[in-house]
This record gives structure tokens, sequence and C-alpha cells, in this order.
């Protein structure tokens, strides 16, 4: 597991780059071509974006897959990043801005893809779109509950279901306090309000369709916990 610092941070702080890793994340490795093709952009733009993500540790080049006329990328690693040790950094602090930002739309807009499409039934009713608004607790006890939930989730992501019926699935976690006058009581400086976001401040579950991925998959976040320089777990932003 490698920790992001502040210019790895800065590196990725960037929604096409975003966009890419995501991409790979989701679907495994791509090329240049491939990733042109399905974020509509040019090859020579993706190219340069893959290479700067690759200095920062994000992607490495898949060796195996590659020839000398094409390159394949792949993620190395699980990467992960405490949102509390740059709380007195400014500089970044925007770069973290940027990257929580576009981060919570896209969890909407997994959401907001999942509802739309034509799943079963049974799907239907196996999903989860919940929240629970009742909890009053530390610090300490919201990252006791994250390390709990976490292992949960772990444990059935290890079983790696061969069944016919089975299918990539998405889990989000999203916890977090809530003030009436959060913006102002915390400085913040981007507090995003994206609209009814189904299952907002609690967990949602979804199957995700083929090919459904491409444009809205990025499985790195864990809310910090009480310790911020541990980073680990849910204690941190990261990416599996």
């Amino acid at each position: 597991m490698r920790r992001i610092d502040a210019k790895s941070l800065r590196g990725l702080a960037h929604p096409l780059r975003m966009r890419i890793l995501e991409a790979i994340e989701l679907d495994g490795p791509a090329t240049s071509s491939t990733l042109a093709a399905r974020l509509g952009e040019n090859t020579g733009t993706i190219s340069w974006h893959l290479r700067l993500l690759a200095e920062h540790g994000y992607l490495e080049e898949d060796t195996d897959r590659g020839t000398k006329r094409e390159r394949w990328w792949r993620v190395p690693g699980r990467t992960v990043l405490d949102p509390g040790e740059f709380a007195d950094d400014p500089e970044t602090r925007r770069a973290l801005d940027v990257y929580l930002t576009d981060l919570v739309e896209r969890y909407y807009d997994r959401v907001r893809t999942f509802v739309a499409e034509d799943w079963t039934a049974e799907w239907k009713s196996a999903a989860g779109l919940s929240d629970w608004r009742d909890l009053r607790l530390t610090p300490e006890q919201l990252h006791n509950l994250n390390e709990e939930l976490a292992a949960v989730i772990d444990r059935y992501t290890n079983l790696k279901s061969t069944e016919e019926t089975a299918e990539r699935v998405i889990v989000q976690l999203q916890s977090f306090p809530h003030s009436p006058n959060l913006g102002e009581a915390h400085g913040f400086d981007n507090v995003v309000t994206p609209g009814p976001t189904p299952g907002s401040g609690g967990a949602a579950g979804a199957g995700t369709a083929p090919g459904s991925g491409e444009a809205h998959g990025f499985d790195n976040v864990v809310a910090p916990g009480p310790d911020t320089g541990s980073g680990e777990g849910p204690g941190a932003v990261g990416s599996a």
C-alpha cells in the first residue's frame, strides 16, 4: 500500500486523469488508443496523461501485454490518502478539493446510472440505496464503524463468486459528520451538493452492467479516521 503525498495528489487532481485512472481501475489494463476511444479524447492527450500518472505512481506499464508499437497500462497496487494530512497546506488543499469534488460527482453518477439501467427484479431487490442519520459518534467511533464495515466488504470481496448469476458489484460508503453550518463552521472552500443523491450518507450497493463502468467507476474513497497520521484502512482516501 502506497501513501499519496502532496506532490502526487496534485498530479492526480485533474478531471481527465481521474477519468483515465477510473477506467483502468474498473475495466483493467488499457492502451492510450482504447482509452481515447472510450473517453472521447485524442490519443496524444491520453498518452501524455498516462505518462504523468505513471510518473506519480498511479499506473505502471504492463510489459506482459505491451508491444513495440503499443503500450498497455495497469494499476500497480493500492494507494491511500488521508485528507487530514493536508488541512494546513493551502496549495495542496485546493488540489484535494478538486479531487474530492470530482469524486463525489462520480459516486453520484454511478448510482444514477444504476437507477436508469434495466436490471432484473432480482437485482433490483438485492441492491441497496440506504442511509442512516440517527448516529451520534466521536471521530474514533466513526473510524471503528468504517473499519468494521470494510472488514465485511473485504470478506465478500474475497469470495470471488464464479456462479453464472454473479455480476461485478460496487459498494459505495460515505460516512461523515453533519453540521447545519458545515461550510462556515469548518472553513470548507467547496461544499458540493450535486442533487438528491440516492443513499447519501449511507451505503449504496449495486450491480454494474457490462460496459457501464467506463464512465462511472472510481472505487477509491474511505473516510478519515481519528489519527490523521495513520491513513490505514477506512481512515483514508485510497484506490484498490
